[in-house]
């Protein structure tokens, strides 16, 4: 089952069958690195500066959306270098991005300085584990890949609903630069800055107000 596009390599072309433990998203990621534009890169850039500094994830509401669009962005990403990939997040448990062959990335982006980051809502099931392949998107780092197999003891932290990883543990992955596509990913805006900031309900209730023509109710906000 091919993962990329005829027009690949030969090299790419490896079913689940024939590779060990993450080896196949190990090889997309790589490819990813590869085969990465810069105009692809600089566009990936210019989308994520834009999304933060419009939704700033201070507002809650606005993670949900931000982590969406940052969905799918990657997915664009990874589709510009010929890789075969799906959207999944919304049907599938686990994971939100599949190849053709079942296997799936996890994304996480995170836009503060530190902190740990959130693998996995446990839903109050303590023995939740990680055991799909992330891609981590990053302020002043970039993309960083990780797998459950490179996880060492100490790097995970379980609290009463969700499973994180440690900022230490994605350090030395993107140490790796196996791991690591650097690109400039800004810092949230600061909190105090919320109250400046747009909020993810207010676009979508502008935009059907504006498409049906409630002119009584858009003139009041």
């Amino acid at each position: 089952m091919s993962l990329f596009r005829e027009t690949e390599t030969e090299d790419y072309q490896k079913t689940e069958e024939e590779t060990t433990n993450f080896d196949i998203e190990r090889n997309c990621f790589k490819h990813l690195q590869e085969n990465l534009s810069n105009e692809a890169k600089a566009e990936y850039e210019t989308g994520i500066k834009h999304l933060i500094e419009r939704y700033n994830t201070a507002i809650y509401e606005n993670r949900f959306t931000v982590g969406g669009v940052v969905e799918v962005f990657t997915l664009a990403l990874m589709r510009s270098t010929g890789i075969e990939i799906e959207g999944c997040g919304s049907e599938a448990q686990g994971g939100d991005l599949i190849l053709p062959n079942g296997r799936m990335f996890s994304l996480k982006s995170s836009f503060t300085r530190g902190g740990s980051v959130i693998l996995v809502n446990t839903r109050g099931d303590s023995g939740t584990d990680w055991e799909t392949a992330t891609l981590f998107v990053l302020s002043n780092v970039g993309i960083v890949y990780g797998d459950p197999d490179m996880a060492q003891e100490d790097d995970l932290n379980r609290v009463s609903d969700n499973l994180q990883i440690k900022r230490s543990a994605l350090n030395r992955f993107a140490q790796d630069p196996l791991n690591l596509i650097p690109m400039e990913i800004p810092l949230k805006p600061p909190t105090e800055m919320a109250d400046s900031s747009m909020k993810a309900s207010d676009a979508v209730a502008r935009q059907l107000m504006n498409e049906l023509n409630m002119h009584t109710l858009r003139d009041q906000i």
